[in-house]
């Protein structure tokens, strides 16, 4: 399955599991791919996912290679809170703190495929 079917059918899953989930972003890096995912509640706040996954090594059945969420409430005054992923250098992933930006967290992305 080429890396444009792959990444849809996997956006098409996490909508559907989610309900109101939207799709907020893709951010690809070799064979990695993080979706990113937002759901309002009726308060209006955001609750947002990002979803990791090897695009090459991906099947129906699998869940996120690692997953991270956090909601984005600044607009509204309120701190944000929880952690982002994002890649880093070549083989790196990083774990962000919502609020600051700052790295918590660092991942060699060929480990986690282990």
């Amino acid at each position: 399955m080429a890396s444009s079917q792959v990444i849809n059918s996997i956006i098409s899953k996490y909508e559907t599991y989610n309900g109101k989930a939207i799709k907020q972003g893709i951010f690809e890096q070799g064979d990695w791919v993080i979706i990113r995912m937002v759901k309002e509640d009726p308060r209006e706040e955001s609750f947002m996912n990002d979803y990791l996954f090897n695009v090459t090594s991906w099947k129906p059945s699998d869940p996120p290679l690692l997953q991270s969420d956090w909601t984005d409430n600044f607009s509204k005054g309120v701190r944000d809170g929880g952690f982002k992923l994002e890649f880093g250098a070549s083989d790196e992933l990083l774990e962000l703190s919502a609020f600051d930006g700052q790295v918590v967290k660092r991942h060699v992305l060929s480990s986690l495929l282990t």
